[in-house]
């Protein structure tokens, strides 16, 4: 980061994103009655202007860029704080009353004692989380400790699935593309199929159950 304004240099590490904030300001500002006495130098000219943000600076740089001298204005006008950049326009209208209200909304309050789930989920998360070569962060599924907690659901998933059947025999490109995935599915060693002699509660019509794989 370097500035037109003297030979100001510093290095930033930035974390780039599509959109910094809103166009600042919101409106034009007319700034004929303000009186900007000549000879200053502002780090942006065109800041009456609705524009996007380039840049936000934290606090570790922005009291290094800020300098001593100041210009007040008028009472109801804006101060220019002068800065390694040029001369910025900014102004502070809360007064004592809301640092009270201010400290309360930032107050998180203490935090709440977790379950033992959330406890073990938490756990869980710390352990096997991992980020893959597109960045995104990857964190295996959880499965209660014993499958007999989720009670009996075969007759319910078999409704669904005699349901799903009829839909996507009414739409062969649905059906493609859903076999399609469950073939992938399959492959990458999600899933299995059941035999009828591990279950019981399977029908012989039933063509395939799929367990997920912890």
């Amino acid at each position: 980061m370097t500035s037109s304004y003297n030979d100001y240099t510093a290095n930033v590490e930035c974390l780039v994103t599509p959109q910094v904030a809103g166009t600042i300001p919101c409106a034009n500002v007319r700034v004929d009655s303000w009186h900007i006495p000549s000879g200053i130098v502002l780090a942006n000219v065109s800041f009456t202007r609705p524009r996007e943000v380039d840049m936000l600076i934290g606090a570790r740089h922005f009291f290094d860029i800020l300098e001593q001298g100041q210009i007040k204005l008028a009472n109801h006008l804006p101060t220019l704080y002068e800065t390694q950049f040029g001369c910025i326009a900014g102004s502070y209208d809360e007064t004592e009353e809301d640092y009270p209200r201010y400290f309360k909304q930032e107050d998180i309050g203490e935090p709440a004692a977790l379950t033992t789930e959330e406890v073990r989920f938490e756990e869980h998360c710390q352990r096997t989380y991992h980020r893959n070569a597109e960045g995104r962060f990857v964190v295996q599924l959880l499965f209660r400790e014993s499958v007999n907690q989720l009670g009996s659901s075969s007759s319910l998933a078999l409704k669904r699935f005699l349901l799903l059947e009829k839909r996507l025999a009414r739409d062969p490109d649905l059906k493609a593309q859903y076999l399609a995935f469950i073939d992938e599915y399959q492959s990458l060693g999600h899933c299995r199929e059941i035999k009828e002699e591990e279950s019981p509660d399977i029908l012989p019509t039933a063509s395939l159950y799929l367990e997920a794989i912890q």
